[in-house]
């Protein structure tokens, strides 16, 4: 309901009578991202970073058959981001493969790759791409079963003291054997 009144909105402060695609797009990156934030100035220099890192994920993902469709590249700050690469799924599902999974992680990671190539440097517009690696990679490895140790889930709050402190090492060491691997 949130998405449609906001391109209602949109709609309504161009005196269009209908929503448009054009207004639901920008209703789908307000909800999902927040408001642009105009008062929010990057320099020359920050903007081609912005450029470069968001064209990374938009590069990775254009190359992956498994990945989501890039939609909208923007360096336009919204929320707390400098800028944005907006993909949304070829269909809907509720299920993910690991070759989706590994998709995901390689588009994430596109970012911060594109940085080290062109600048020799990394800085800190990839936080929140890493932030999302690291969940998706403990997640692969500790709740979907999609690693080296099997079909098994470590819960959230559940202790497992049989296993011990070799199977966290092993789940340590595949969580990064799978960000290297993409």
């Amino acid at each position: 309901a949130n998405l449609v009144n906001e391109a209602a909105i949109f709609a309504a402060r161009r005196d269009k009578k209908q929503i448009y695609q054009e207004e639901f797009l920008e209703s789908i990156e307000k909800v999902l991202l927040g408001p642009e934030r105009k008062s929010h100035l990057l320099s020359k220099k920050e903007k081609e970073i912005c450029a470069f890192h968001e064209a990374g994920h938009a590069l990775v993902a254009a190359s992956i058959p498994e990945a989501e469709q890039v939609r909208k590249i923007s360096i336009v700050s919204r929320g707390m981001v400098a800028g944005y690469t907006l993909a949304l799924p070829k269909e809907e599902k509720r299920i993910k493969t690991k070759s989706e999974f590994l998709a995901e992680l390689s588009v994430l990671l596109g970012g911060f790759c594109a940085e080290r190539l062109k600048f020799k440097e990394i800085s800190t517009g990839a936080t929140n791409d890493l932030e999302k690696v690291s969940l998706l990679t403990r997640n692969l490895v500790t709740k979907y079963g999609m690693s080296k140790l099997g079909p098994i889930s470590f819960g959230k709050k559940e202790s497992m003291p049989f296993l011990g402190w070799e199977a966290e090492t092993e789940r340590n060491y595949l969580q990064n054997k799978i960000l290297h691997k993409t």
